[in-house]
């Protein structure tokens, strides 16, 4: 290899770089909050498990409740960039409610505390939205029958029909930079990356929600030095293509 290609690669290789890798962070506590719906009956906040974060929400009236919560992850842990993890459990009971006490929508709040080169802070809070459809159970038809002649009448068949829970908005939070890396927490959705699941009537259904934390190297913008070294070799480049010509 000729001296000039050769300082043409060293400059090259000093203007950027490329590096695959992850780094170790340890996610110290994580605050959830249930903080806000649309339509429902009575609906509540609770602070299920007293650690001062309204983790459940339930909705409908004396007839019989329905509700979600979300249940963090065993804490402190570590995670390392680029790698799914488990953010918490979310759990949906699906019970026999009134007509029209059921939400259409909930909104669940993120705070993080995170351990990162050394370095403590908190990141959110971020929002992420549970879309939820309140099946109708049964529904009305026609039984038909011979009796002197045909005759039909309206019957209400009775059959129960699983509710759905969409995570309708996939969330990444806001860009943090931490010496020479950008991260971000990216939220992926219910165990095996979908979006959404179905709760049997009168059942509870529960999924992990995950997570991956993002990095990004900033690459390191060249010195003066190496930019004229670069270009020096570019020009002895092209003198020495003018000579073999």
């Amino acid at each position: 290899m000729s001296f000039i290609r050769k300082l043409i690669l060293a400059a090259a290789a000093s203007v950027t770089s490329s590096l695959a890798f992850a780094l170790p962070v340890t996610l110290n506590a994580l605050d959830a909050n249930w903080t806000g719906h649309t339509g429902g009956a009575n609906v509540q906040y609770l602070d299920s498990d007293y650690n001062g974060s309204q983790d459940k929400i339930i909705w409908g009236d004396h007839r019989g409740w329905s509700g979600y919560r979300f249940k963090n992850s065993n804490l402190p842990a570590v995670v390392n960039t680029g790698e799914t993890f488990v953010l918490g459990e979310f759990t949906h009971w699906n019970n026999d409610i009134t007509s029209n006490t059921a939400i259409s929508s909930a909104e669940l709040t993120l705070s993080t505390e995170l351990d990162i080169l050394g370095t403590s802070l908190t990141d959110g809070p971020y929002n992420f939205t549970f879309g939820h459809d309140e099946t109708l159970n049964g529904h009305h038809g026609q039984k038909c029958g011979w009796f002197i002649f045909w005759h039909c009448k309206n019957v209400f068949y009775e059959y129960d029909v699983d509710d759905i829970v969409t995570l309708e908005n996939v969330v990444t939070s806001q860009s943090f930079q931490i010496d020479n890396y950008i991260f971000s927490m990216e939220i992926l959705g219910f165990t095996g990356y979908q979006s959404q699941f179905y709760t049997p009537e009168n059942k509870k259904t529960s999924a992990n929600i995950l997570a991956r934390l993002n990095v990004i190297e900033i690459v390191s913008v060249p010195e003066p030095g190496t930019l004229a070294l670069f270009g020096l070799a570019l020009v002895g480049l092209g003198v020495s293509r003018r000579l073999r010509s």
